[in-house]
């Protein structure tokens, strides 16, 4: 899996090598001529097999999902260096960013709760009991209100385009990457 940084110069990528997986990262300021800055493994504090990767607002953290150590590895992209792990207590594989970019919200499989993490101090913050085993987070603004529906339904028709519910996607197990959930 890969990201690209909000400021598009930075992409983090994971990889399945070695006994615990690499992140590296890459420079993108040419697009055209990527070039690999840093590769981390578990001796520079990376955490074991990472699956996917989120990126703050500012282009200058990234937050890496392992799995096999139970907890987020905090990367200083910048320094090219693992700035701290936070112990999520039970295997996450994904997170997603609130609409403002303000908390980073991660699902915490095994312990059916979401843990909150503020990307200003890079701590959880808050853990959110959400039942048994989430998977994936999609965040969104708060929805327009139920009276404003078929006058966007008419809208929408009359640009000739077809309404219909929008649909979530994820994986359960065995990622379309050919990632094998370990538990």
């Amino acid at each position: 899996m890969g990201t690209v940084a909000p400021d598009g110069e930075t992409l983090l990528v994971e990889h399945n090598e070695g006994e615990t997986g690499t992140e590296s990262i890459w420079d993108l300021s040419d697009p055209a001529m990527p070039v690999e800055r840093a590769r981390l493994t578990a001796d520079d504090g990376l955490g074991s097999r990472p699956l996917t990767n989120e990126i703050d607002a500012d282009s200058g953290t990234g937050y890496v999902f392992t799995p096999g150590s139970n907890d987020v590895t905090v990367i200083d992209l910048d320094e090219a260096t693992v700035r701290t792990r936070l112990d999520l207590g039970g295997s996450a594989f994904v997170g997603t960013w609130d609409p403002s970019h303000s908390k980073l919200y991660v699902p915490v499989q095994t312990n059916d709760e979401v843990a909150v993490i503020d990307p200003e101090t890079d701590d959880i913050v808050d853990r959110l009991s959400v039942g048994a085993n989430p998977y994936g987070a999609t965040s969104a603004r708060v929805r327009p209100a139920a009276a404003s529906t078929p006058s966007m339904q008419v809208a929408i028709a009359r640009l000739g385009l077809r309404a219909e519910p929008a649909q979530t996607t994820y994986c359960i197990g065995n990622c379309a990457c050919g990632h094998q959930l370990q538990q």
